[in-house]
């Protein structure tokens, strides 16, 4: 017992001596005397100059400090810059005594003017990685060897988280006035962070501590000019596990006239929690504001360590889609309704993992009306898409380029004329068609979108369906469907990109839509000025396949049939009969024949003809769409059709027959055999031709017929006029002759009675 006292006296004895030796140390050592030595030991770890202008202060007990002033790390050679570094003013203290209970106790820590040069030359090389190398190069051999020694297992005191001290406090830190340049001269780059600033009030553990943060960063290319602060509340505990950012306030103001019209301001506030022990932050009321939108979310991230989970509710409020383009330097085209996206928000829960994205109760408002379903990205560096998305309406003339009231000018002229407006240019076909074959090759996409109402041009659709299917470079949309014009539309459109020259396939199948809404544009004008109009529903089946990269490509190597049928049509404008019987009367009146009051008779064109039926078998090749079969069938009239429409030049060259099925006099007999008629031409300039030649034939021998039975007719008639002339004569004479006898008797009666 003894012995142990008298080792604790000693103990005592020696504590004592070494503090009374290191408060003499501390009161006769002026670390400036050193400062050739400390310059000399950088100068040759780093390779570049160091400066010490300033005072060097160090203090050891009860405070173990240091401060320095004016300190400069010299530039490598080659660049530009004198200095590649320099601190105005470096201030720390320690309390020593604390530290024996753990305790750590620092006064305000302070760093005003550090200037940071970063450079990268020409040829690419910078001027800090030898710095690193210098450091790297400097590590103790002893220190490499340790490495193939066995680990030392830890003690269970070491194998405890959180921080081993029992108390801290700070009364602040400093981080003031700190600039770093970047000059990069491969690429022309420039930036600077400037009016950096960092400051705390003081730092204590489960007390909160104040902490703003301001910097300034300058861009070159391109132009930016942006201003950063933060303002939060932070507290930590003891075990530094967990964290809390109270009040936390990020605002950006930023100047890129590049990419944005205006000065921009950008704030994100929220409150956030980090547990480090359960790997999980939580963002709690977090709003963002930019670009005159606001967005709200609550957003927890877990095992943040290994597999970051991001999930959580988002939502975008309302806003001006025109003019948030309008505020980023994006002019939107001119729409048919004025404020088209000016109602624009979006409402969805978010799931982030890995290369994980999922978007559940999703729903997007444009406008009034509504889009939701899902999305899911499945793999995000590999396009992996799956979505099942549902407008409820949707109104797409509102979002088409305003209308252009324009007269007398036909569908095709019409279309060639919007094409031309959207495109800025006019196209001969001959253009390759951009398409971007690299990303669609890679695509992963799988999903339905649907429309319970959508409004097109004028017309009305319901139950649209675009089922999309896209792997492996072939993009298929299976079924394209829709309830349209009283009937029904299922079509299938696929896309094959696997090659270098793209292939296309299309099937359609109509059935019973109303035909009038879609054809009449186009037959507007095809009469000239008389009206001329459908009505009936059709039926069509199409397959069609092209490959090619311009329009033109694509018009020659289209082949596969299409199919037009329809029952019970009438057709507003058109009636053929009257047609042929004009064309014959015509013609025999030019020939001098005679007879076309005769053929055209007491009939008036009809303004409606009803087909029983309308079919055609249209073949698409070589650029041209090609028919043997056109047939137009009613009671009173059948035109049919022969012919092509030359889709390359626009042009169609079609032989029709007109035919009326009955002949009730002997003149409409000359209707027994069809008239034929030419249709050639471009499409908006059609000539219509009719075959005299074929009308000669059929006509000559009815019509020799009706002259040689006139000229008969006629012949009898003057023969029976003049036997008829001769008999009345013939009387006459005898009458003649009898008053002539009877008058001479009477005279001689008389001469007579005078005799006797």
């Amino acid at each position: 017992m003894k012995t142990l006292r008298r080792l604790f006296k000693y103990i005592l004895v020696f504590v004592v001596v070494v503090v009374i030796a290191l408060l003499a140390f501390a009161a006769t050592f002026d670390a400036n005397n050193y400062k050739p030595q400390i310059i000399e030991q950088v100068e040759n770890a780093t390779g570049r100059d160091f400066k010490i202008d300033g005072d060097i202060n160090l203090s050891v007990f009860p405070w173990v400090g240091l401060k320095v002033e004016d300190v400069s790390l010299g530039n490598e050679k080659g660049f530009k810059e004198k200095q590649f570094a320099a601190i105005k003013r470096l201030d720390v203290k320690v309390n020593v005594l604390p530290l024996l209970k753990k305790e750590v106790e620092i006064n305000i820590i302070r760093l005003h003017g550090l200037d940071v040069s970063l450079e990268v030359a020409k040829n690419k090389s910078n001027n800090w990685s030898s710095l690193v190398q210098a450091k790297t190069s400097g590590v103790d051999a002893s220190a490499e060897s340790k490495k193939t020694e066995a680990p030392v297992e830890e003690t269970a005191e070491e194998q405890t988280t959180g921080s081993p001290l029992a108390a801290l406090q700070v009364e602040g830190f400093e981080f003031v006035d700190a600039v770093i340049r970047y000059d990069d001269r491969s690429s022309g780059t420039k930036a600077t962070v400037s009016e950096l600033n960092l400051t705390t009030s003081a730092i204590r553990f489960d007390q909160p501590v104040d902490v703003t943060f301001g910097a300034r960063i300058e861009n070159s290319q391109p132009a930016i000019d942006t201003r950063l602060k933060l303002v939060t509340q932070l507290r930590f505990n003891k075990d530094l596990t967990e964290f809390d950012l109270r009040d936390f306030v990020f605002t950006l103001y930023t100047k890129a006239n590049e990419f944005i019209i205006e000065d921009e301001q950008v704030e994100i506030k929220s409150n956030i929690n980090v547990l480090l022990d359960d790997q999980r932050v939580s963002l709690k009321q977090l709003q963002l504001s930019a670009l005159d939108t606001r967005t709200q979310a609550d957003i927890t991230i877990s095992q943040f360590l290994t597999t970051p989970l991001i999930q959580g509710d988002v939502e975008v409020q309302s806003f001006n889609a025109r003019e948030v383009a309008k505020r980023v330097g994006i002019e939107l085209p001119e729409m048919a309704k004025a404020d088209a996206l000016s109602h624009v928000a979006l409402k969805t829960k978010i799931k982030l993992l890995g290369e994980k994205l999922q978007a559940n109760d999703f729903t997007l408002s444009l406008d009034g009306s509504t889009l939701s379903g899902w999305l899911h990205i499945l793999n995000i560096s590999k396009q992996q898409l799956r979505y099942d998305l549902v407008f409820d309406h949707l109104n797409i003339n509102d979002y088409l380029p305003p209308v252009v009231e324009t007269a007398n000018v036909s569908a095709s002229a019409q279309t060639s004329a919007v094409a031309g407006a959207v495109t800025g240019e006019e196209t001969n076909g001959d253009e390759k068609i951009e398409l971007p074959l690299e990303m669609m090759r890679r695509l992963d996409v799988q999903g339905d979108f649907r429309v319970l109402s959508l409004t097109a041009k004028d017309y009305q659709i319901k139950q649209f369906l675009m089922s999309l299917k896209a792997g492996n470079g072939a993009i298929t949309i299976k079924p394209l469907s829709m309830q349209v014009l009283q009937g029904q539309v299922v079509a299938a459109v696929k896309l094959n990109v696997q090659q270098a020259i793209p292939a296309y396939a299309i099937k359609l199948d109509v059935n019973q839509v109303q035909t009038g809404p879609v054809v009449n544009p186009f037959l507007d004008g095809l009469m000239g000025d008389k009206p001329l109009s459908m009505k009936g529903a059709v039926n069509v089946k199409m397959d069609v396949t092209t490959t090619g990269e311009t329009v033109n490509q694509l018009k020659q190597a289209s082949k596969g049939p299409i199919i037009f049928d329809m029952k019970e049509t009438e057709v507003n404008g058109f009636d053929p009969e009257f047609y042929m019987r004009s064309s014959i009367a015509d013609y025999v009146h030019e020939k001098g024949f005679g007879l076309s009051t005769t053929i055209m008779g007491s009939y008036k064109p009809r303004e409606v003809t009803v087909f029983d039926k309308i079919h055609s078998t249209v073949n698409l090749a070589k650029g041209k769409a090609r028919t043997n079969d056109f047939l137009m069938d009613s009671k009173r009239v059948q035109v049919r059709a022969k012919g092509f429409a030359d889709i390359m030049k626009n042009t169609l060259d079609v032989i029709t027959s007109v035919k009326l099925p009955r002949a009730k006099t002997a003149v409409e007999k000359i209707f027994d055999e069809p008239v034929y008629v030419r249709v050639h031409g471009p499409f908006d300039a059609l000539q219509y031709e009719l075959d005299k030649d074929r009308l000669k034939a059929s006509t000559t021998d009815v019509l020799k017929k009706q002259v040689d039975a006139k000229l008969d007719a006629e012949k009898q008639r003057l023969k029976e006029k003049v036997d008829a002339e001769k008999r009345r004569a013939e009387e006459k004479a005898k009458q003649e002759l009898k008053k002539t006898t009877d008058k001479y008797q009477d005279k001689l009666k008389d001469k007579l009675k005078g005799l006797f």
